[in-house]
């Protein structure tokens, strides 16, 4: 049976930007320039893009509120969504939850393991995630049921999200000992029964294997000094490519998109051919990348940066910390620094309109996501706010 989550009427510790948070309201403080229309997706803006270079600002002058509209007494790890719905891992109370934006929960599994950041994936049937102590793990996505459970990883942690395809879940495990800790094992587990079907042995790594991804028909591992690549059936070897910098990997439009030092770079591989399309520099370290309608949100030390699929460096919002990946709802961009600064940029110009400073408590650097016009943020509680 479906329960609803707290209520809350106030925020407890916020400093809300220059004026103070009211009767659960995060009141943050707006920019003068016009309210932002709603982002059509039908055409790319033709007007000059601003200097990415340059951070954006706005000079404050009237409120904008963001409503807490109910609290979850978790310690929240990673949310995915997924067909209207938010799917939540959590550290402490070592479970899977599915809860619908007005704070339904849908189903909350019992204990099933310490999952940290990055631990989910999700599809149309299954939810697989990674946790602590060499597990990978998947539930019915539906109800939330266990299906299968491995805990036979050779070492405790996983550096990257599971990869789900037709047949397989894959993943990469790493040592945790010093003598170790260059060591890595990718297992390939069936989808179906959790059933090893092959592992793919690294020893000796000058980085950590930063993303594994697929390309066509072949596996891709990636660390900052190369990518290799494999069958995906087979896991014969393909390809290895060392000729530029990789790190943390996207495939997008059947290219790859890297995340790495302060640059952007998309690289287009087929077969033994590799070729680099183009290269944004940015500002400080980028570690991920999130894909939007008509570009991407690089996110890292600096703060979030606007860069077009054809390269173009749109904008930089600026931050005062190392931050993470951002959410966007409707016309906003959100992002929260690993000191809990949460700052709203105008997803076109990265005006930022507004900011906030939010409780302490949780991840450092923790996890939002949203759905339509709701914003979750995975504080411990976990707080979802509404965007007017």
């Amino acid at each position: 049976m479906s329960e609803h989550v707290s209520r809350r009427r106030f925020l407890q510790g916020a400093s809300l930007g220059a004026i103070g948070g009211v009767g659960g309201c995060l009141r943050l403080t707006e920019s003068t320039a016009d309210t932002p229309t709603p982002r059509s997706t039908d055409a790319p803006d033709t007007g000059t893009a601003p200097d990415a270079t340059a951070a954006q600002s706005g000079t404050p002058s009237s409120s904008f509120d963001a409503r807490e509209s109910w609290t979850l007494d978790k310690y929240g790890s990673d949310i995915v969504t997924y067909d209207g719905t938010f799917y939540l891992s959590t550290w402490v109370s070592k479970q899977l939850l599915a809860v619908q934006p007005d704070g339904t929960i849908e189903w909350e599994t019992d204990q099933l393991g310490k999952f940290k950041r990055d631990s989910l994936s999700v599809t149309e049937s299954t939810i697989f995630a990674r946790g602590y102590g060499g597990q990978l793990t998947a539930v019915e996505r539906s109800s939330g049921t266990p299906l299968w459970n491995f805990t036979g990883g050779r070492y405790d942690s996983w550096t990257t999200k599971p990869l789900v395809t037709d047949q397989y879940v894959i993943c990469a495990n790493r040592g945790d000992t010093p003598e170790t800790d260059d060591e890595y094992v990718v297992y390939v587990l069936d989808r179906g029964s959790g059933d090893v079907v092959d592992t793919i042995e690294y020893t000796g790594l000058r980085s950590p294997i930063e993303s594994i991804g697929r390309v066509g028909n072949n596996l891709y591992i990636g660390t900052f000094n190369f990518i290799d690549l494999y069958a995906l059936d087979s896991r014969s070897a393909v390809a290895s490519y060392d000729e530029h910098l990789y790190g943390s990997g996207y495939v997008r439009d059947g290219d790859l998109f890297v995340a790495t030092s302060s640059n952007v770079y998309r690289y287009r591989l087929t077969g033994s051919e590799h070729e680099l399309t183009w290269e944004a520099t940015l500002r400080g370290s980028v570690s991920d990348l999130r894909f939007t309608s008509d570009g991407i949100l690089a996110n890292g030390e600096a703060g979030i940066f606007d860069v077009g699929y054809d390269g173009e460096q749109r904008w930089w919002g600026e931050m005062d910390a190392y931050t993470d990946r951002p959410a966007v709802v409707d016309n906003y961009v959100f992002a929260l620094d690993k000191f809990h600064q949460l700052r709203m940029f105008d997803f076109d110009s990265g005006d930022r309109l507004a900011e906030a400073t939010l409780p302490s408590e949780g991840l450092p650097l923790a996890p939002l996501a949203s759905i339509d016009r709701t914003l979750l943020v995975g504080l411990e509680p976990l707080l979802a706010y509404d965007v007017p």
